[in-house]
């Protein structure tokens, strides 16, 4: 996918190459930032005798669009992707903007808002 669904800060990150500690950021370290919360959620999920969230996009997507006070996501409403990078700046790219973007997707997880979100049975 071109488009990011939500969006987690990740920076200085500890993790291990080839047993060797290093710290990372980015992507590199905010993807699985997120798989970790995915993976608490679907814990308490299991502890209340539900199933797993299997799938989650279109359960996330719903959720987000149905959740009108912003208690989900952080929206990030300011910034903006470009191809050469602020420096470079060539003119292309997506803003940030209100809900979902191209640039934030939903904007960045509130743990509260997700697990009354998606810790229920639908």
């Amino acid at each position: 996918r071109a488009y990011p669904d939500v969006v987690a800060l990740a920076w200085g990150t500890p993790m291990y190459d080839n047993g060797n500690k290093v710290t990372t950021g980015g992507t590199s370290a905010s993807t699985p930032s997120f798989a970790g919360i995915v993976s608490l959620l679907n814990g308490i999920r299991l502890d209340a005798g539900l199933p797993s969230l299997g799938f989650l996009q279109p359960r996330l997507y719903a959720a987000a669009a149905a959740d009108e006070k912003g208690e989900m996501f952080y929206d990030i409403t300011t910034g903006y992707t470009n191809v050469g990078g602020d420096y470079y700046d060539c003119g292309n790219g997506f803003r940030a903007t209100s809900s979902w973007d191209p640039v934030t997707g939903w904007g960045s997880p509130r743990w509260e808002g997700l697990v009354a979100a998606l810790t229920v049975d639908e």
